[in-house]
């Protein structure tokens, strides 16, 4: 089937979102019903195998924390790409923060988090950019993880060459590994950071790397590589143990976080007892 087939049988196209090689738009789908289609074009063979392994990941997971993948058309002579997936219906994190401003609704969050993301470290995946817009709350409140664009799958080749100062990252919600391409070391612990970076925000209510609240006045990302955040202990109504997962979460190098997803999900456990 062709992009243009694909398109000939959805109604209701609208655009959603323009980037620089992908534009999004929402549609209505025969079969599917309500879908968005990212289109675009990839500029080389490197970018089409990212994209690839995205849609790749996306079939193999049957979970409610992800879009469902629908579709995926490839057209070699136009180099151009059509991926159809599952409507989310919700807001991105980002735009409904408040609704997560408190301990207990931050660690419920965080919690579904982690067990959303653990589809993805059982295949030895790194999602590497998780961040409040790649998060979508569901009308019931529960989230979706979206864009594995830049996904690191551990047993294939890096697509990244070795000697790019920056790896594939968001850098205001990056590790310090990612920020200077460390990918000997980038696993499951740089999203554990990502999650530590995100919870701090929603309890704080602005980002905790910020260079005008903190640190030297100079970046984030400078702020990030020297550990240097707004703590938690800031904030009245947050306790103590929650600003103890957030500084275990947030140490500079990998092996001072939690070792694995059992271990930090014990101690959520064992000290936010009965929240679901």
């Amino acid at each position: 089937m062709t992009i243009n087939a694909v398109l000939d049988v959805c109604s209701d196209i609208a655009e959603l979102e323009v980037g620089g090689q992908k534009s999004v738009f929402s549609a209505v789908h025969p079969t599917y019903g309500d879908v968005v289609l990212k289109r675009g074009r990839y500029p080389h063979h490197g970018a089409l195998e990212r994209i690839s392994r995205e849609v790749g990941l996306l079939a193999d997971i049957d979970s409610n924390y992800y879009p469902k993948h629908f579709g995926f058309v490839v057209e070699a002579k136009s180099g151009e790409f059509l991926i159809v997936e599952e409507r989310i219906e919700g807001q991105p994190l980002n735009l409904c923060m408040e609704a997560f401003s408190d301990e207990v609704h931050i660690i419920r969050l965080l919690k579904s988090l982690i067990d959303g993301l653990d589809l993805l470290w059982q295949q030895r995946v790194v999602h590497r950019d998780i961040k409040p817009q790649n998060i979508i709350i569901r009308t019931d409140g529960s989230p979706v993880i979206i864009d594995l664009g830049i996904a690191r799958l551990l047993d294939l080749s890096s697509l990244t060459m070795a000697g790019a100062a920056l790896g594939p990252c968001t850098p205001a919600y990056a590790s310090p590994e990612q920020l200077q391409n460390n990918k000997m070391i980038i696993g499951p612990r740089s999203d554990f950071f990502a999650l530590g970076l995100l919870s701090l925000q929603l309890c704080l209510g602005f980002h905790p790397f910020d260079p005008e609240r903190v640190g030297a006045g100079d970046s984030i990302q400078n702020n990030i590589l020297q550990g240097q955040y707004v703590n938690a202990d800031k904030v009245r109504g947050y306790s103590r143990e929650f600003n103890n997962l957030i500084e275990r979460l947030l140490q500079i190098e990998p092996h001072q976080r939690y070792r694995n997803k059992f271990v930090l999900s014990s101690y959520i456990d064992s000290n936010w007892r009965g929240i679901k």
